[in-house]
């Protein structure tokens, strides 16, 4: 019996892995959109249609950008190191 336990026990351990991995990929690809989103909405309030001077005028709306374009890069990267670790073990 300690060998079904065992079994029953890795075979529950590999669901919990694959369940926290397709949490983590969904979690990492909806924070790229979030960050996409907000990298277009800050765009927009800076074009020459809307121009929002608060942001397009103000150092604080370079900032944002900056924030803004240095997390996709970073959030980016921990997608594609985190889906390459996912993948790797598939094989």
């Amino acid at each position: 019996m300690t060998n079904t336990n065992d079994a029953d026990w890795q075979a529950d351990w590999a669901i919990e892995i694959d369940r926290g991995r397709l949490a983590l990929d969904g979690s990492l690809v909806d924070a790229i959109n979030a960050l996409t989103r907000a990298q277009q909405a800050l765009a927009t309030l800076t074009s020459t249609h809307i121009y929002d001077t608060e942001f397009a005028e103000n150092p604080q709306g370079d900032d944002i950008a900056s924030f803004l374009s240095d997390s996709l890069r970073n959030t980016r990267a921990a997608y594609h190191i985190a889906h390459r670790v996912i993948e790797d073990e598939r094989t």
